[in-house]
């Protein structure tokens, strides 16, 4: 996949604003992508704020993530046989 941007970036929606970590990426059939932001501070009352999803050409990167190699998954369909 060849994307503008990438998981883990911190991305913000240039037109509400809306700051966040890159934690998923949506490609449609259509040819768009979405991508999906989680916001980097918890609300006033401690609770944590819904992730929200834009379009790619309504943000811009803040900042490009450290590149990091997972050696060992932590989820997903497999990991019941990881133990086996």
């Amino acid at each position: 996949m060849n994307n503008k941007y990438h998981l883990n970036d911190i991305l913000q929606d240039n037109v509400s604003g809306f700051k966040g970590k890159c934690l998923g990426i949506t490609v449609y059939s259509t040819g768009c992508i979405h991508y999906g932001l989680a916001p980097l501070k918890v609300k006033s009352d401690g609770t944590v704020a819904n992730w929200e999803w834009f379009d790619e050409t309504r943000i811009i990167l803040i900042k490009t993530a450290k590149k990091e190699k997972i050696l060992v998954p932590t989820s997903g369909p497999d990991m019941n046989n990881l133990h086996k």
